[in-house]
């Protein structure tokens, strides 16, 4: 059988529950949140590799960070919008700081949850058309092929658990800068996720374009179980390849 929202949520709340003596605070997040979780991701992703080479950016580019964050915002919405909405399938979980900020944040996706193609055009109408369609001036001239190149990450991430029934995604992981290094809320919401897959004895997915990232998931028991290089026909510039890592936890 399938791992189900419901299933992944009352793993989540009864570890969720464990926290509460604790320090840290971390807690669902709910549609209020949406605003700043928002911000966090924009502000988290502002040099990722992979948004980095989606957008295909020029070097002396007038409009580079507000470009940047456009992308990232509508990549949020895609990606995210769904689990932001505070409803019953919200398996998205905020680690505040000693001020009660949310300062972090990850959402979890089921394999019951994976079924692609309706959820995708819904995310489509929801967020409208990406950025590069909108204002293409403001992108690379492959930045639009790059988009349609990553549905490589979609058929890898299927084929690579269509073996498995009971697993679940880690559709996103972020914190604040200020608050990356040396605090904790990272590991804080990775060991949070690790636990609730031991108690469902399930599998976890995921990917990165961060080698250091990379070595983060393998200290939290994942392998890297495949890679894909990103390229589209007739790009020839020093950027036009992008190394995904395929990693999983069992």
């Amino acid at each position: 059988m399938k791992l189900t929202s419901k299933q992944l949520n009352q793993a989540l709340a009864t570890r969720l529950a464990q926290e509460d003596n604790k320090q840290t605070t971390v807690s669902y997040l709910s549609a209020q949140d949406r605003e700043t979780a928002s911000q966090i991701y924009v502000e988290a992703f502002e040099n990722d590799n992979l948004v980095s080479w989606l957008a295909d950016l020029d070097e002396n580019c007038v409009d580079h960070q507000q470009s940047m964050n456009d992308l990232n915002s509508y990549l949020n919405d895609f990606t995210n919008g769904y689990h932001l909405t505070g409803r019953e399938r919200n398996t998205t979980v905020g680690v505040m700081n000693e001020d009660n900020e949310l300062v972090g944040w990850m959402s979890l996706s089921p394999s019951a949850d994976q079924g692609g193609r309706f959820k995708d055009l819904v995310s489509i109408l929801r967020s409208g058309p990406p950025p590069m369609y909108k204002m293409k001036e403001n992108y690379g001239a492959h930045s639009q092929k790059r988009l349609h190149e990553m549905d490589k990450i979609t058929k890898a991430r299927r084929e690579c658990m269509k073996p498995t029934k009971k697993w679940f995604y880690l559709n996103t992981i972020c914190v604040s800068k200020e608050y990356q290094r040396g605090k904790g809320y990272g590991s804080t919401l990775l060991r949070i996720m690790t636990d609730v897959a031991d108690e469902l004895d399930c599998a976890i997915y995921t990917e990165t374009t961060s080698k250091e990232l990379e070595g983060m998931y393998h200290h939290f028991g994942f392998d890297t179980v495949d890679t894909l290089t990103l390229a589209v026909p007739g790009d020839d510039s020093k950027d036009a390849e992008c190394k995904v890592y395929l990693l999983r936890r069992n």
